[in-house]
């Protein structure tokens, strides 16, 4: 269905998710960068079909395994879902509106488990990059390269894509026009044979015309709803008065 790699926000889930981390004192992202909420990330959108609000077939999330530099990993796992905030810095309309039309969103997203951190790209334009957890850098007065992504929305489905962007400018040229990432030339994967971590981690790519697989992506969903608490069913194990 998708012709690139591609991460979801995703819906779903069985457990409460995990609240985002509050910003640190003296985060200050530019004037334009507004955030457009919480939400929850996910791998694998395969089995999700229009207009419904299933799960991924992973949650993705800050689980505690760290890299070389001791930040944190975005690993995948079917623990607790984490929530992360998104912040768009330039929104753009489909040209097109109506069922169908694709939305895009320049951004960052903000660490959910560390205040002031943004989700990082450890490289770019290499092979075997992964994300972690770092502060969020504006001293270019925008985005840092390595902080960088686009966001897709498509009225046909409720979760956005995320598309990591680099040193590209978002919104990409075919931006409103595909539902799809990879628009910059980076994949996504779960490593699970090379990593150095002990387990499995977030891998980024930079190859640029290949073929993404729709099970290569990760996707937002900023309406998680925890499903209702369930408690065992009481039984009567004794009639009379208590001693």
């Amino acid at each position: 269905m998708f012709a690139a790699s591609l991460i979801v926000l995703a819906l779903a889930g069985s457990t409460l998710a995990a609240p985002a981390a509050t910003p640190a004192k003296g985060f200050a992202p530019p004037s334009a960068c507004k955030s457009i909420g919480k939400a929850v990330l996910g791998y694998d959108p395969t089995d999700i079909p229009i207009y419904s609000s299933a799960a991924p077939k992973r949650y993705l999330g800050e689980y505690g395994n760290i890299d070389g530099s001791g930040a944190k990993l975005l690993q995948p796992g079917n623990t607790v879902p984490q929530e992360f905030e998104v912040y768009s810095c330039k929104d753009t309309p489909s040209p097109s509106p109506g069922k169908g039309a694709i939305s895009a969103q320049d951004g960052f997203i903000v660490s959910s488990t560390t205040p002031g951190n943004c989700l990082t790209a450890s490289d770019q334009k290499k092979f075997g990059a992964h994300f972690v957890s770092k502060p969020c850098d504006f001293t270019s007065g925008y985005i840092a390269n390595s902080q960088h992504f686009q966001f897709l929305a498509d009225t046909f489905f409720s979760y956005k894509l995320v598309d990591f962007l680099g040193d590209t400018k978002g919104p990409t040229q075919n931006a409103t026009k595909s539902f799809s990432t990879g628009q910059a030339g980076y994949h996504y994967r779960i490593d699970t044979d090379d990593t150095p971590y002990g387990s499995e981690t977030v891998a980024l790519d930079y190859q640029p015309g290949s073929y993404i697989s729709t099970a290569d992506t990760i996707i937002a969903s900023f309406n998680y709803k925890a499903p209702a608490a369930t408690f065992p069913e009481c039984r009567l194990r004794k009639n009379g008065a208590l001693a």
